[in-house]
C-alpha cells in the first residue's frame, strides 16, 4: 500500500515537473517573439532625420540591425536585411493613425508559431521558428513578408 502511495506521489511529481518545463519554454519563446515585433514596430517612430541618417550612415544601419540580433539568429538577420525587411522603410511613409496589436501567438509545432497580428484593422498571420543557440533560444526564421505586404 505504501508503494503504491509512493510510486502515485512521485509519478505526479514528475507530471507536475514536465508540465511546468513544457509550459515555461513556451511563454520564453512568445516572449521573444513579442518583443521583436514590438522593437520591429519602433521603426515607426522614426523621424525622416532619423531614417535618412540609418540608410544614409553605414555604422548607423549597422549599429540599428545590431540591436535585433538578441532575438534573431545571424543567419536570418542578415536575411532580413539583404531583403530590405530590417529596416522597412514602407514604416517610413505610415500614417499617423497607423496601429497594431498582436493577437495571438500559437504553437503549431514544436519549435514553430503562428502569429496574428492586427494592423490598421487588417489581419496577418505569419510563421515564426523558433531553435536552441549557444546564446539561449532565438527566432530561426520568421515569415516577415507577409507581414510587410500589409504595410504597402
Amino acid at each position: 500500500m505504501k508503494k503504491k502511495l509512493y510510486l502515485s506521489i512521485i509519478i505526479f511529481s514528475l507530471l507536475i515537473v514536465v508540465l511546468y518545463v513544457y509550459t515555461s519554454y513556451n511563454t520564453e519563446d512568445e516572449k521573444i517573439i513579442t518583443s521583436f515585433l514590438n522593437d520591429y514596430f519602433k521603426q515607426t517612430e522614426l523621424t525622416n532625420e532619423d531614417w535618412t541618417k540609418l540608410i544614409e550612415t553605414p555604422g548607423s544601419l549597422n549599429n540599428f540591425v545590431s540591436d535585433f540580433d538578441k532575438y534573431v539568429e545571424e543567419k536570418e538577420l542578415k536575411r532580413l536585411t539583404s531583403n530590405r525587411q530590417l529596416p522597412c522603410l514602407y514604416f517610413k511613409e505610415l500614417p499617423n493613425d497607423y496601429n497594431y496589436k498582436i493577437l495571438s501567438i500559437s504553437k503549431s509545432s514544436s519549435g514553430n508559431y503562428e502569429v496574428t497580428m492586427s494592423i490598421s484593422e487588417q489581419t496577418v498571420n505569419f510563421a515564426v521558428r523558433m531553435a536552441n543557440t549557444q546564446k539561449g533560444r532565438k527566432i530561426e526564421y520568421i515569415d516577415i513578408e507577409k507581414l510587410v505586404d500589409k504595410l504597402k
